[in-house]
């Protein structure tokens, strides 16, 4: 009896090594990858409580995001203004962000975002005490 009961032992481990070895070789398959991921192109992002520092020395604010906006204000390096959106312009085959600074938009690439005014104001004070004119 002994013996019977060690081979149904043995058939049990068997099949369930062989269970977990099919498991694994399943989930280890290689799989399809992702080679292009495509966002949504009018997609707002969440920028509330968010003060922007222009960093450029100057910069054009736009009617509209992009490229072909009319520029309708100028901020200069040290500027500090609250950022109230953000929007995501395609540009060629690249997607640009683009800020609303509420008197117009900028290329978030000309500006440092700061999570509150009095950090913003730190910032500022750095940048233009960097600056080429106050040296």
């Amino acid at each position: 009896m002994r013996v019977g009961g060690t081979n149904a032992r043995s058939l049990m481990a068997l099949t369930v090594c062989w269970g977990l070895l099919s498991c694994i070789a399943v989930s280890c398959a290689k799989r399809g990858t992702i080679s292009d991921i495509s966002l949504p192109l009018s997609t707002r992002i969440s920028t509330e409580g968010r003060f922007a520092v222009v960093s450029e020395p100057y910069v054009s604010l736009r009617d509209i995001p992009g490229s072909s906006g009319i520029t309708v204000a100028h901020a200069r390096r040290g500027d500090i203004l609250s950022v109230k959106g953000k929007r995501l312009v395609p540009d060629g085959k690249t997607v640009v962000v683009w800020l609303d600074l509420g008197s117009g938009w900028v290329v978030e690439s000309s500006v440092k975002l700061y999570s509150s005014e009095s950090r913003a104001m730190n910032a500022s004070r750095l940048i233009e005490a960097d600056s080429p004119q106050t040296r």
